[in-house]
């Protein structure tokens, strides 16, 4: 990229030529009238006083129109600096603007991702909870049922005492003797 002029350069390159072809002129407008004086002191006063009218207009023009051309590339300057801070403002404005954007879609698709996620576990445990209550309505009924149609076992209306006390060891009946 070395070697390579942006319109900036180039048009500041322009600006600095119009004022060395200024300056050049002014030389040029200084050699011409030391000239022009040195042959009217040698022609006499007449043409001395005449000449000075001329100098003195000539410098004068001479600063005029210097000082339009500086005045032209002061406001080319002020101009050029405008612009240059103006773009570079809205290009940092831009690459912010692109960045936080960024940002804000890689944090909306981590919140997207962990609520999914969330409720992907959230759904789960309600399906094994919602699957234990259903076994264990099922165990109670199958249980119900299952001893419901076994073979029917006598039920006692009371309790009534064994016929034969237990004993052992020793007792009656036991064969120790009672």
């Amino acid at each position: 990229m070395q070697g390579l002029a942006t319109r900036a350069d180039i048009n500041e390159g322009f600006a600095l030529n119009g004022i060395e072809n200024g300056i050049r002129g002014i030389q040029q407008g200084i050699c011409d009238s030391t000239y022009a004086l040195n042959n009217t002191i040698t022609s006499g006063f007449n043409g001395v006083d005449r000449s000075l009218c001329q100098m003195g207009y000539q410098l004068q023009d001479c600063c005029c129109q210097t000082q339009r051309a500086i005045d032209g590339v002061n406001y080319n300057l002020a101009t050029q600096s405008c612009d240059t801070r103006n773009t570079i403002q809205n290009a940092t404005r831009d690459l912010l603007d692109n960045n936080n954007s960024n940002t804000r879609a890689i944090l909306d698709f981590l919140t997207q991702d962990k609520i999914s996620s969330l409720q992907a576990e959230n759904q789960t445990l309600r399906f094994q909870a919602s699957q234990t209550a259903q076994n264990g309505f099922i165990d109670a009924v199958g249980n119900t049922i299952v001893a419901q149609l076994r073979q029917p076992q006598p039920v006692p209306a009371y309790t009534v005492p064994a016929p034969y006390p237990y004993a052992s060891g020793c007792g009656c009946n036991g064969g120790c003797g009672c």
